[in-house]
Parts: C-alpha cells; sequence; structure tokens
C-alpha cells in the first residue's frame, strides 16, 4: 500500500533529472527518487544522486537491458516487500534526444503502468543564463551519432513553411564535440558566426563562453558541453522575396532558364568561356527536382550559369566548384550581377579534394569533371549515400564512364536547334548534343 493505493505489479516511473546539479530537479522527481525501491540508470546519472537516496542502484543506459533488469527485480524479495515502484532515471529531459524514447514503449507493449516526469534540459538551461528566448532554436542531437554540421546549420536558416530558425543548438557527444563544431564552421568559412559553449551546465564548475568562431577555434572545452550557433546573418535572398527585376540584372527573369545573353561570358580582352545554353540549364533544373532550401553542388561550374539558375531556383545553398582561375572568376561576376552572393558559396578547387570541407549536399550536377568523375561520384556518395547526381556528358568517353557508374541510370539526350536568318529565310542550326546521366 502507498497513500491508500495498491501499487500494481508491475509500474515503473521514468525520471528526467536535468543535467545532474540536485538543485535542478523537480519536486516530483525529487519524491519518487527517495522513495524508489531500486534505480537503474548510467554511471554518471547514478553519481549524481545525492545521500537521500537509498534504493538499490544497478548501472545500464541500454533498453533492452534496463527491460531485463526491472523483469528481473519484479520476482524478488524486495518486489514484494517494496512499496514504491522502481525508477530509471535518465539525464535532461525524458523527451528531448533520451533513451526513454525506446524503453517507454517496450515497458508498455509488456503490460508496465509507465509514469514518466520530466526534467529540466540543457536547452531551457542555457536559454535562462543568456536571457534568451529558445523557441526559434533548431535542435540537433551529435551525442552517439554522426552529423554534418555545416549542413544542418545551412539548413536551419532556410526559411521553410513561413519559419527560419535563429539558432542551432547541439547536444555533443561521440566523436562529436564542442571544440569539432567549431573546427567545422571555421574550415567551411562560417568563422564569422557567434558561438556560445556551455560547459558543465549546472555544476559548480559551470563556464559559458561567447564569441565568433574563429576566436573559440583551439581552445579546450569539457566533454559535459553544448554549443549554439547563431545562424540569423546566414539570411538569403529566396527565391519568393519579391525582388525586382532590375534589382536583379538587367535581364528579365523568366525561371528556369535565363537567356543566355545574361551571362557574362568573358574577362578583358579574353576569349569567350563555353557555357551551357539555355534549354539545356532548364531540363538541368527539372531532372534534379530541387526543394525549397537544399544544399546543392555545381562542379565544374565554367561561367557560372548553372550556380546562378540552381540558387534562383527554389532558393538552393549552393556550391559552385571549379579549378581553371578563369572560369572560377567568371562564376563569381556572374553570381554579383545576380546578387547571389548570401546564397552562393564560390570554391576555387579540384573535385573531389575540394569537396572534403563542404557540407552534405542534397544534390549534385557535375558539368565537368576532369577525369576524375569516378572518384567524385564516390566522394559524392560518402557524404550522402541518397544524393541525386546529374551529369553532364558531350563526349562518349564521357558518357561511356557514367553509364559504368550505376546500373540504374537515367539517361536523357537533348538536340536543341536553332533558327538563324539567311536572307528571307530561316534555318536551323544544331548545337551540341548532350547527354544528361541521372545517377
Amino acid at each position: 500500500m502507498a497513500n491508500g493505493k495498491v501499487i500494481p505489479a508491475k509500474k515503473c516511473i521514468l525520471v528526467g533529472i536535468g543535467m545532474g546539479n540536485w538543485d535542478m530537479l523537480t519536486v516530483a522527481a525529487y519524491r519518487h527518487l527517495e522513495e524508489a525501491p531500486l534505480l537503474i540508470g548510467a554511471k554518471r546519472v547514478l553519481d549524481c544522486m545525492p545521500d537521500t537516496v537509498h534504493g538499490l542502484w544497478k548501472q545500464s543506459f541500454i533498453p533492452e537491458e534496463i527491460f531485463s533488469m526491472l523483469e528481473n527485480w519484479q520476482f524478488s524479495i524486495e518486489a514484494q516487500n517494496a512499496t514504491f515502484p522502481p525508477c530509471v532515471v535518465y539525464s535532461g529531459d525524458t523527451g528531448f534526444y533520451s533513451g526513454c524514447k525506446t524503453l517507454l514503449p517496450l515497458l508498455e507493449s509488456n503490460g508496465y503502468d509507465v509514469e514518466v516526469i520530466p526534467g529540466i534540459t540543457s536547452s531551457q538551461y542555457l536559454a535562462s543564463k543568456i536571457h534568451r528566448s529558445w523557441q526559434n532554436w533548431w535542435l540537433e542531437s551529435a551525442h552517439g551519432t554522426d552529423i554534418d554540421v555545416v549542413s544542418v546549420l545551412y539548413k536551419a536558416s532556410q526559411k521553410s513553411l513561413g519559419r527560419r530558425y535563429t539558432d542551432v543548438f547541439f547536444l555533443t557527444g561521440g566523436k562529436i564535440t564542442a571544440s569539432t563544431i567549431i573546427d567545422n564552421i571555421v574550415e567551411s568559412g562560417l568563422g564569422h558566426l557567434n558561438v556560445i559553449v556551455g560547459e558543465n551546465l549546472s555544476y559548480k564548475n559551470e563556464r559559458i563562453v561567447s564569441s565568433p568562431a574563429c576566436k573559440l577555434r583551439g581552445l579546450p572545452f569539457s566533454e559535459l558541453s553544448v554549443v549554439l550557433v547563431d545562424v540569423s546573418s546566414l539570411e538569403y535572398v529566396y527565391a519568393d522575396n519579391n525582388l525586382q527585376n532590375e534589382e536583379v540584372s538587367e535581364e528579365k527573369i523568366v525561371l528556369p532558364g535565363l537567356k543566355d545573353e545574361a551571362f557574362i561570358r568573358s574577362g578583358e580582352n579574353e576569349k569567350l568561356v563555353p557555357m551551357t545554353k539555355q534549354e539545356i540549364r532548364s531540363v538541368i533544373l527539372s531532372k534534379l527536382e530541387l526543394s525549397n532550401g537544399e544544399i546543392v553542388y555545381d562542379i565544374g561550374s565554367g561561367t557560372g550559369s548553372i550556380t546562378v539558375e540552381l540558387a534562383l531556383c527554389a532558393s538552393c545553398k549552393v556550391f559552385s566548384i571549379e579549378c581553371d582561375k578563369n572560369a572560377y572568376e567568371l562564376t563569381k561576376k556572374n553570381v554579383s550581377k545576380f546578387k547571389l552572393d548570401k546564397l552562393v558559396t564560390t570554391v576555387l578547387g579540384k573535385a573531389p579534394d575540394a569537396l572534403a570541407v563542404l557540407p552534405t549536399p542534397d544534390a549534385v550536377f557535375i558539368g565537368g569533371s576532369k577525369g576524375n568523375l569516378k572518384t567524385i561520384v564516390k566522394s559524392v556518395r560518402s557524404k550522402n549515400p541518397s544524393c541525386r547526381i546529374l551529369i553532364s556528358a558531350i563526349t562518349m568517353e564521357t558518357l561511356s564512364e557514367a553509364l559504368s557508374l550505376s546500373d540504374n541510370c537515367e539517361v536523357t539526350q537533348l538536340s536543341v536547334s536553332k533558327t538563324n536568318k539567311a536572307g528571307k529565310y530561316n534555318l536551323l542550326t544544331a548545337q551540341n548534343p548532350v547527354f544528361l546521366i541521372k545517377l
């Protein structure tokens, strides 16, 4: 009996204890832990228990093991004499990247009456310490999983369904530490972004530091750290932001497929750089099946015509990679002409090496590979196995190599002809046929 009520034979309480400092525990959690005849949790969590908690302690953070411990305990003498139910203890909140998510349905499906007691999580605590609201934070956990830090930052900063996140909050863990997050940010050219690192939150040795990422790089941080990155400066120009045509270029923009004449084709006293033509660009955009805010690579950008179209289409964040210095400069000029500097990052380098520090792509267009097509595709697949890849080929050799990369290619062959005036007649002049290979 407890308070005049019979405790069910299979009852369990899942308790979130917050960050570890006993002062941050809720009254309900405190009461249940003091009453519990059995407490199960990770070592760090159990080490937080004060002297007033006298139940039997068992260490585990694996749901199946915890379930087995609870099942065995049900038949023990201690369980028969217990007045109160056992507790499974979690750090932080039971609803915020917690093992509770897996254990709860496992217990309920096996007849347990489960009560969940939430705790104060590190995102709430940090927000209170820096006097900020956290309702517009993108929450991301790197605990026990691999994430692409920079990709998360870009995706969080994109306007989606009328909402835009101001900050990205990272729970660290495993290979992703506060230091690796800062390294990734700086190496991707985003060292100006402001970063807040919260160490040992709620403990006596708590420390909260705030500075641009470039100034925090190289500093040591505790394993018990969280990271908050301000992405408000990554506010991009969106395709639906009602820009006037004259603000973008002298040409009237009709998407997809800008006029070829809208692009700068050469520097002063230089030859024209080859460029993917208007009709081909339109089909390329269609085949890539872009969605709002996706991350896209344009490998072998040339004049940057594809880069510009990608950025304008669905407000994609585009990484333009070009190894030829003159072509690279042309890409930059065309990006600036269309006022897309905030959406496009131009990279002078040769793929696949130049891709190493870039965020994970959702789609990739390969217009030039310099003989490295196979290794480029392999590099992209290592970043995102499900990435949509589209290859442009004008030679049979490139077509053959592209076809060898997959047993399930979709090939589209385009032949475009345009009229040229010859006296009173209009003659069709054929352009080079182009193959588009979708992997």
